[in-house]
């Protein structure tokens, strides 16, 4: 799997507009103000390679994204368990 990232300039300005996104869209549903926030994504160029790739504020600390990361890692563990529990209920 490879991985693509957008130019230096080009990312500050994706990275500028997901921040805009997101403050926006969690205004509207009347959530926290975003203080961090870490985008993961899986991209197809055009020649068919996928690519993924994380996307944070220019200026975050790796250590926060990378701590963002891991959480989210670690729920998606735990409800991965929880439904393989389930199903083993189930039999």
């Amino acid at each position: 799997m490879g991985e693509t990232t957008p130019g230096q300039a080009d990312y500050q300005q994706l990275a500028a507009d997901v921040h805009n996104a997101l403050v926006g869209a969690l205004r509207r549903h009347e959530v926290s103000i975003v203080t961090k926030w870490v985008v993961l994504v899986e991209t197809l160029d055009q020649d068919g390679t996928v690519g993924v790739w994380a996307l944070a504020p220019v200026g975050q600390r790796s250590w926060d994204t990378k701590g963002m990361l891991t959480h989210a890692l670690d729920i998606e563990r735990a409800g991965t368990i929880h439904d393989t529990f389930q199903q083993l209920q189930g039999e």
